[in-house]
């Protein structure tokens, strides 16, 4: 029978109460007698944001996961507990929640909780972020299986209810009305609110890390998407005169291709809320689940048999990729870089339908554009053709390399061929391992392994290869060695049955000379090996990406490589297209009124004279005047037309306000500036307050630690995601940024750097500063920070 419940259904308002952890709500625990049946699976429900544990589950008095004649009648002896966390953002109580905190502690609490019953089939049961928690914490586990051995490897099925893989357009509203509520401490804009944002970035890569685990672990995933519009504005605070129809989490982004699916009918807030047992919509999810508990066994049993016959064990596999990820801050940055243009899209295409596991959605605008560089000759050879190897495009600064290097990348995602694999690095000359060969390669094989695990086994010594399962190991302290790094990419792309393993190097130029060097003279052994012994050469593809005006990149790739120069007058008027398109969507993004957005892309446009950077400059000086409160027309248009024309004048016109003596807060951003010259790494804001000296009180501050920032105008820009301030770094906007400060650093910073060829000038300093910077912090007792 339904337990009724008496409680009033209490006000979105008020605060709730959220007892933290696992709760058991069925079996009930009885004190007089216990049953005797053992535990056949383990159902697992995760609430969406903002739930309140007593009304997530109930409709009309039936809690569908509690009471005993609805899904504990479907399922065989199931023990069925939902997971509570706090992420309230509207209302009495509201908390700023983030995301790995709440997957953490799941799997915490799961780990303690199951004892005795570690290897009972699991199945999730997650409504809206929910499912999202759920991908994180799985993506965790599966990386800590020796935190966590009774987790990953029992997962049997997940069922999604809404879940906003790719974010929603409902979180625009609903972050207005938490900035709202925030000024009356009844609302707060929380990292996992911020999280949902439409197509964000953040969940389309974690979708596609999910989608792979899932594939390779071959969990039973199902989706369940709503038919019918929700009223937000309602559902947070009823009785107002307005409405907010709309469709909260729609199919395209509550599903991805290849998975199984149905909709249902409902809104988004009653997709977990059933009336009984005859309810359609119950009757459709609950029969899901009972499949799912049905097949758990033969899942586990396959997935076991799958790693058996693997060539090599996961907990090798972990330590290798855990090894060849040491010593790196942002790995992602290293693969993907700190592009921050437009998506690649072309929505007025349709898709092409993904094969099973890809994350493209069909008919939506997260399908790769089709970019002018893919429609090039020299392209399309290099593509096809498996005797040339080497695609080499280079260009001046801001001829849309960053661009192009992303849009290949996420290409190369979407590749038909699945036999095929992609690895992509992106060299940085100021993060020392970011500029060396042996790093390079690491990341590189990095990404090979995670896509193909068994590639992994030619990182092992030859006594040590096989099946043989705990004997494997590996000695860390060989991927220092660049001839095992190289010899074991190349066994990999032999190792493939078919296909090639594509490698996108971005900004060669700034490798160090000797890392440059060595790279060139491996390759053209390979080449020449192959052509003296007959051998096949191993299918690799390299692009490789550099500015203009190196003569050793030109001298080897010159004669070797396939060629694309930005530069040409054909390729420039191509570069001139992409960014009339950049620039449109990047001011889209700044959120501007429709006529004020179209005075800034003309005006941005005809002065940028071909060049992304200066495209970028422009972009966060506006930026910058609206976080500093200058929004008004009339100050963005006089900031505007206050811009020179062409990069070389932007900069100085940025360096000569900045730097200008009567400037406010000067001795600060020239110590900025300075540090940020010497630094070895992209510091976090509190890292480089710090180290720059800026006042003691100010430290804790980052909406005034972000200040500081502005006052270095765009030379600098923020890295990471808004809904992770705590780990933002400050960067600098583009290469050429830090190469022109160079230029100026004696006469205005008082720094006496001595140009060193083809090589940044202040690199030379930067470990006798880490050094001395390091030792000072530890001296002072501020050891927290002592490894920015």
């Amino acid at each position: 029978m339904a337990t009724a419940t008496k409680k009033p259904r209490p006000s979105k308002l008020e605060q709730v109460h959220i007892n933290i952890g696992l709760e058991v709500l069925h079996p009930v625990a009885d004190e007089n007698s216990k049953s005797s049946a053992k535990v056949a699976v383990d159902i697992v429900a995760i609430p969406g944001l903002g739930a309140n544990p007593e009304w997530t589950w109930v409709k009309e008095k039936v809690h569908w996961l509690r009471d005993s004649n609805m899904l504990a009648r479907k399922v065989q002896n199931p023990r069925i507990s939902v997971f509570q966390y706090q992420s309230q953002w509207f209302g009495k109580g509201s908390v700023d929640q983030k995301l790995e905190n709440v997957a953490d502690q799941l799997l915490y609490q799961l780990e303690r909780f199951r004892g005795d019953d570690a290897k009972t089939p699991i199945i999730f049961v997650c409504h809206c972020l929910g499912g999202i928690v759920l991908e994180k914490a799985l993506l965790t586990a599966r990386l800590r299986q020796n935190d966590f051995p009774s987790i990953f490897p029992w997962v049997a099925g997940c069922v999604f209810l809404g879940t906003p893989f790719y974010g929603t357009p409902s979180q625009d509203k609903a972050l207005v009305l938490a900035k709202m509520a925030e000024t009356i401490g009844l609302g707060v804009p929380s990292h996992l609110l911020k999280l949902l944002e439409k197509d964000s970035e953040t969940l389309t890569r974690m979708l596609h890390e999910f989608v792979r685990l899932s594939n390779d672990a071959q969990i039973r995933n199902f989706c369940f998407f709503e038919s019918e519009k929700s009223d937000l504005i309602g559902v947070l605070k009823k009785g107002l005169p307005i409405k907010s129809l709309e469709v909260i989490v729609d199919e395209d982004s509550a599903t991805y291709p290849g998975v199984e699916k149905l909709h249902l009918a409902s809104d988004h807030f009653a997709l977990n809320k059933y009336a009984g047992p005859k309810d359609g919509n119950f009757v459709s999810v609950s029969n899901e689940i009972k499949v799912t508990a049905q097949r758990a066994a033969g899942i586990i049993k396959s997935r076991q048999n799958a790693r058996r016959q693997a060539l090599i064990n996961d907990r090798t596999y972990h330590s290798i990729i855990d090894a060849l990820g040491k010593g790196f801050t942002d790995l992602d940055a290293a693969v993907r870089g700190n592009y921050k243009g437009p998506k690649a899209a072309d929505a007025s295409k349709p898709n092409e339908q993904g094969k099973t596991g890809e994350v493209s959605k069909s008919g939506d605008s997260t399908k790769p554009e089709k970019s002018w560089i893919f429609d090039v000759d020299q392209y399309k050879t290099w593509k096809e053709q498996q005797s040339d190897s080497l695609l080499w495009i280079h260009g001046k600064p801001g001829t849309g390399q960053g661009a192009i290097a992303s849009s290949v990348i996420e290409r190369f995602g979407h590749l038909d061929d699945p036999a095929s694999l992609t690895a992509s690095f992106f060299c940085d000359q100021n993060d020392e391992n970011r500029r060396t060969l042996q790093g390079l390669l690491k990341i590189v094989i990095r990404q090979v392994i995670n896509a193909n695990q068994d590639m992994a086994v030619h990182l092992l010594t030859d006594s040590k290869k096989g099946k043989a399962g705990a004997s494997q190991e590996f000695d860390p302290e060989t991927f220092s060695k660049t001839s095992v790094l190289w010899n074991a990419l190349q066994a990999m792309a032999r190792g493939l049955a078919s296909g090639s393993i594509y490698i996108v190097i971005y900004g060669l130029d700034q490798l160090s000379s000797e890392a440059l060097a060595e790279l060139f003279l491996l390759i053209k052994d390979a080449r020449t090996s192959g052509a003296d012994t007959n051998d096949e050469l191993a299918p690799i593809k390299w692009m490789l990406l550099s500015r203009s005006g190196r003569p050793d990149i030109e001298k080897f790739l010159k004669a070797k490589a396939l060629e694309i120069n930005l530069d040409d007058s054909e390729n420039a008027v191509h570069v001139s297209d992409a960014l009339r398109s950049d620039v449109s969507l990047r001011v889209d993004a700044l959120g501007l009124p429709t006529s004020v957005g179209y005075f800034v892309k003309r005006h941005i446009h005809s002065r940028a004279e071909g060049n992304y950077v200066y495209v970028s400059l422009a972009i966060q000086e506006v930026k910058n005047a609206q976080e500093s409160g200058k929004s008004a027309f009339a100050e963005i248009r006089a900031l505007l037309e206050s811009f020179p024309y062409g990069l070389t004048d932007m900069f100085e016109h940025v360096r000569k306000r900045v730097l200008n003596p009567g400037s406010e807060g000067i001795e600060h951003t020239k110590e900025i500036l300075r540090c940020m010259v010497l630094v070895q790494r992209a510091p976090t804001m509190r890292e480089l307050a710090i180290i720059a000296g800026l006042p003691a009180e100010d430290r804790d501050n980052l909406w005034t630690l972000k200040n500081y920032i502005i006052r270095c105008g765009a030379f600098l820009t923020l890295g990471g995601y808004d809904y992770d301030e705590d780990n933002r770094t400050v960067e600098w906007i583009d290469p050429s940024a830090e190469d022109h400060l160079e230029t100026y650093a004696k006469d205005e910073l008082g720094l006496d750097l001595k140009p060193m060829q083809y090589v940044s000038p202040a690199r030379r300093f930067k470990h006798i500063f880490f050094e001395t910077i390091r030792s000072i912090l530890l001296n002072s007792g501020d050891k927290e920070n002592y490894d920015c």
